[in-house]
């Protein structure tokens, strides 16, 4: 196997986890390899901030500051139950940042990929595989891609080392046009056409799967299994998306006679041998379709190609969390580039490019099975679209003009900055393998890498203090605001027509959500596991002090009235007690006049 990493160089950091919860003082060694790209420039004297997250709550996070450069150096005062390692810049000059998640339980060294943040550089160059138009990156876990395509071997990036990998396992024969995702402990290679040198363009009718080896090697030293027939034939050119529980749907495509696939496969990695088909189908067919799993539990499909391969389908279909079909509605106009991304509560990001001189449309929308909003155009229009989900509900946008980030309260996108992307656009091969990070294949062959975000489940924000006091950071709507969803500063967020507010990107174990609403207010409080089941607790009859305290701790949920009351009445649903959820507040009222809900502060205690 050959690493064909761009000279990263490394930095041994040893943090020391000292436990916050013994009686007796025990220290745990966690040690920390930080890398950083030779090719990203030199990180030598740049001074970052450490800091330990997980399920607890402190004054102020436990953070220290060192140079990036320095080696071994000890970090104490992390709480033994540290499930995070985020790594911020403590100034401006040189940023770099990088995250990296805390297993619960066989530590081993914990590595982080820091990166100039706001600015894309490049991993390593694949000149054999990049070139490829059928080739297809995709994620294996949290840390690990895997790019297939073109006749040699695929390859897997590391996340935390910045290593890219050729496996020495074959994948026999070659696909271009499959679909990656994670599955199981491995990744499911699917569907696609080969590309072997000889039988060029057969399209497959099965899938694979991929199970990492063992040990320090094991992402990169697997084997693929024996092929696993789907129940609805070929496909290529298809869309695919992991669900919360594990499954993988595969959405359109076409046959070798150039057929649309309509017909919908659900591979199960408990029982990988049986795939099985949906009873509900897509009502248009599609080349390339955008298949993305929602936080509410449903799948959009958008986007893609009708079957002569160049007309933009301008429909967008809906499935329900029990993956039954809901509906379908239409974009007023279809760019001939489509890019989509979910922000918090089901919404779905669409950015069009190019659209036909004739429209009139927006090439900006924010699309709901309720409706579809048009949102300020960019202009000039991009030709280019590449659309990368996001922390804070914010996707980033990749054009031939600019890279820019979308804020869910302004609905407007700023740009991240005239170095944010580097002199290579993205090929068809993109993904985000986690909120902040953006990973793609470049035009110059290479394999390029940009961190935007550091933003995750263990989230904090200790610095900030309570929500929507004077400012929306850290929050987001699920739906465009306007008539049902607004802001004011200094003055909390007016809600009605059932539209949410959601603390964005983190998730919680046990949590303690304290609401304050004007005397007499009426509002829920929304704890929504990653299927989308959703417990809501009503607040109604707000005292003068104006607290409502909602206590999630295990399966129960119970709602208090009153600073520091004792939780009175419980909740609507149940929670698995080990399940973690995100935090949202729901308006009651049926519009922005004497029924609507104003919330005026929103705290979240791990």
């Amino acid at each position: 196997m050959a690493a064909l990493a761009g000279g990263s160089c490394l930095v041994g950091i040893a943090i020391m986890l000292a436990s916050s919860c013994s009686a007796k003082n025990v220290t745990v060694d966690v040690p920390i390899a930080v890398y950083v790209p030779a090719s990203c420039g030199d990180a030598g004297g740049a001074q970052v901030t450490y800091t330990g997250l997980g399920d607890f709550s402190q004054a102020s996070p436990a953070a220290q500051a060192v140079y990036l450069g320095t080696s071994d150096a000890a970090l104490t005062g992390f709480p033994d139950d540290t499930r995070e390692v985020v790594i911020t810049p403590l100034t401006d000059a040189g940023p770099w940042a990088g995250a990296a998640l805390v297993p619960d339980s066989g530590r081993g060294t914990v590595e982080v990929l820091a990166l100039p943040q706001d600015r894309a550089c490049p991993l390593s160059k694949l000149v054999n595989l990049a070139g490829d138009p059928g080739a297809t990156i995709g994620s294996i876990d949290a840390t690990h891609a895997m790019l297939v395509g073109g006749p040699l071997p695929p390859f897997v990036v590391d996340l935390g080392n910045g290593l890219v990998t050729q496996l020495g396992a074959q994948l026999d024969p070659p696909r271009d046009y499959a679909t990656v995702t994670p599955f199981g402990a491995g990744a499911l290679i699917a569907g696609g056409a080969s590309d072997d040198g000889t039988t060029m363009g057969q399209a497959f009718d099965t899938a694979v799967v991929y199970t990492p080896g063992s040990g320090s090697s094991a992402a990169t030293s697997g084997s693929f299994g024996s092929p696993v027939v789907l129940p609805s034939g070929q496909r290529e050119q298809h869309g695919a998306v992991a669900l919360a529980d594990g499954r993988v749907l595969l959405v359109g495509g076409i046959t070798d006679g150039n057929a649309l696939v309509t017909a919908i496969d659900v591979l199960d990695p408990s029982n990988p041998t049986q795939p099985t088909a949906l009873a509900a189908t897509l009502h248009t067919g599609r080349i390339h379709p955008i298949v993305l799993a929602l936080p509410n539990g449903e799948v959009f499909i958008g986007g893609g190609l009708a079957a002569d391969g160049m007309t933009p389908v301008a429909s967008v279909e809906w499935l329900a969390a029990d993956l039954s079909w809901m509906g379908t509605q239409t974009l007023c106009s279809a760019g001939t580039e489509q890019g989509f991304a979910p922000t918090e509560g089901g919404a779905v990001l669409a950015v069009m490019g190019p659209t036909p001189p004739t429209s009139t449309c927006s090439n900006v929308h924010l699309v709901l099975p309720s409706g579809i909003s048009e949102l300020p155009a960019l202009s000039p229009a991009p030709l280019r679209v590449r659309l990368f989900a996001g922390a804070q509900a914010s996707p980033v946008l990749i054009t031939d003009i600019a890279t820019l980030r979308w804020n869910p309260w302004t609905t407007l996108f700023t740009s991240l900055g005239p170095n944010a992307l580097g002199p290579s656009l993205p090929t068809s091969a993109f993904l985000a393998p986690s909120l902040g990070l953006a990973l793609w294949l470049g035009e110059d062959d290479n394999v390029w890498v940009l961190r935007f975000d550091t933003h995750g489940p263990y989230a904090t924000d200790f610095a900030h203090g309570p929500y929507l006091v004077t400012d929306d950071l850290y929050t987001a709507p699920d739906r465009a605001p306007g008539t049902d969803v607004s802001f004011m500063v200094q003055g909390g967020a007016v809600l009605s027509n059932g539209a949410t507010i959601w603390v964005t990107d983190a998730t919680f174990a046990s949590v303690t959500v304290s609401v304050s609403l004007p005397l007499g207010g009426a509002g829920e409080v929304v704890l929504r596991d990653p299927s989308g089941h959703e417990v809501i607790c009503s607040v109604t009859g707000v005292p003068a002090q104006g607290t409502v305290q909602v206590v999630r701790s295990g399966a129960s949920v119970q709602v208090g009235v009153g600073v520091g009351a004792a939780p009175t009445q419980a909740c609507t649903g149940q929670l698995a007690s080990g399940v973690r959820v995100a935090v949202g507040v729901r308006g009651r009222g049926l519009s922005t006049g004497a029924g609507a809900s104003t919330v005026q502060s929103l705290a979240v205690t791990r």
